[in-house]
């Protein structure tokens, strides 16, 4: 089978995790079906006058929406492109009353195509700032179109059905030769860590609140969060800090790399997923970062139910409940001794990645978008 992907991101970025994801997705798709065709932010180039204009629409926050549509009626140029291929893999942005038009001509071009698109996150009209606004009145307005045009969704959330449209669902996946499995190393009392882009629903504004309630067990543990990264709420938590005097028990590294990232993982006791996906109206989630802290063979905590909580077999994963309220540190605690009371810090490591690989391995991820495919010839 011959394919198109389409994205507006630069898959040149190598310092993007989202870049090196779709990557992997367009070898896997290479390697299982055949030849696939790129169409990505580096493949259209607008012109002086467009160019001139979408300065000007970046005042008003609608550039993005210009450059998407330009994207796609570009592809309308080549038809012969169209004519020759059999599927078309999209990661959605941003869907627009024009990006629904393209596909439907698309259709009309290649009646037997199979058209997918990938949600990253669903639902995902909480996490839109303010002003996106009419990024998102028109995404919603172009939504009730797709039925019939959009084969299927790719999803990492539990539902069957989005927009009108049948789902795959899928877990998040991940190369575990890629990521190198942590090496632990002695250390006093417990380190607690996140790697984000920190955002709301990351929520670990509910983890330094439990430290400052339970100041007395976090003092008597030693316990250490270490925050790695930056963000948008990231001043926040760092005020939080300020506030309740907590500047010895939480550190803020900054975005971190390659060894040194590595590094900080070798000293990590335990691994925090997202805390508050329930304020963008998300409690089901197959995040990435869980599948990176899996093969680095660190326990983990997460306050959104995710593929590990139908696993009773994940003595390494622990959930908090799914709204506001501070985490306690007496939980994470019993969580602590849960896991490395009976066993060694590396030998939990090697049992963590051992046990999930076969899951959150990248080809097993995708293998029900091949399957479907495949299906489809």
């Amino acid at each position: 089978m011959r394919g198109l992907y389409i994205t507006n991101w630069n898959l040149n970025d190598s310092a993007s995790g989202v870049a090196k994801k779709i990557n992997n997705q367009i070898k896997l798709f290479e390697n299982e079906l055949g030849e696939m065709q790129i169409y990505d932010g580096n493949s259209y180039h607008m012109t002086g006058s467009q160019k001139k204009f979408n300065k000007f629409l970046d005042f008003v926050r609608l550039s993005g929406i210009h450059k998407v549509n330009l994207m796609y009626r570009n592809l309308l140029k080549n038809p012969k492109l169209i004519e020759s291929i059999d599927y078309v893999y999209i990661r959605k942005a941003l869907i627009t009353p024009t990006v629904v038009s393209v596909l439907k001509d698309i259709k009309q071009i290649h009646p037997n195509i199979k058209i997918l698109m990938e949600i990253p996150t669903y639902p995902y009209d909480k996490e839109i700032r303010w002003f996106d606004c009419v990024s998102l009145m028109l995404d919603k307005k172009a939504r009730k179109s797709v039925s019939g045009i959009i084969d299927r969704i790719v999803t990492f959330s539990d539902d069957n059905c989005i927009f009108g449209v049948p789902t795959i669902q899928i877990s998040n996946g991940i190369n575990y030769d890629e990521i190198k499995m942590r090496t632990p190393l002695t250390h006093e009392g417990i380190n607690l860590i996140a790697v984000a882009l920190f955002s709301p629903w990351h929520g670990y504004d509910r983890i330094i609140e439990g430290m400052h309630i339970e100041r007395d067990v976090v003092e008597e543990n030693n316990i250490v969060l270490h925050l790695i990264g930056n963000g948008r709420i990231l001043n926040k938590y760092k005020s939080m800090v300020n506030e309740n005097h907590l500047g010895a028990h939480v550190i803020f590294h900054g975005p971190e790399y390659g060894e040194v990232l590595d590094n900080s993982y070798n000293v990590a006791d335990i691994a925090l997923d997202s805390m508050g996906r329930h304020r963008s109206g998300v409690f089901y989630n197959s995040s990435l970062k869980g599948k990176e802290y899996c093969a680095k063979g660190i326990p983990s905590i997460s306050g959104v139910k995710t593929e590990l909580d139908f696993n009773n077999d994940a003595y390494f994963y622990c959930r908090v409940p799914a709204d506001d309220t501070p985490v306690s540190m007496k939980k994470i605690i019993d969580f602590y001794h849960a896991v490395y009371d009976k066993a060694s810090p590396l030998s939990v490591g090697e049992d963590i990645r051992n046990r999930t690989k076969s899951q959150f391995e990248f080809s097993a991820a995708m293998r029900p978008i091949i399957d479907y495919l495949h299906e489809a010839e």
